[in-house]
């Protein structure tokens, strides 16, 4: 019974996995995402743009 008390072994996992995709790094990774990608965007071919837009 004490083992069923302890809670399940994968439970740190789970919040180890929960902190990274939440965490700092997560936040400062799609940040840095987004500014590569607006970048890209920006200084893209015009073509590409209006392929997006569907005109």
């Amino acid at each position: 019974m004490t083992a069923l008390a302890q809670g399940s072994p994968f439970d740190t996992g789970f919040n180890a996995i929960q902190t990274l995709f939440t965490g700092t790094i997560a936040k400062v990774a799609s940040l840095v995402a987004i500014v590569i990608g607006g970048y890209g965007f920006a200084h893209g071919e015009p073509g590409a743009k209006k392929a997006l837009a569907g005109v």
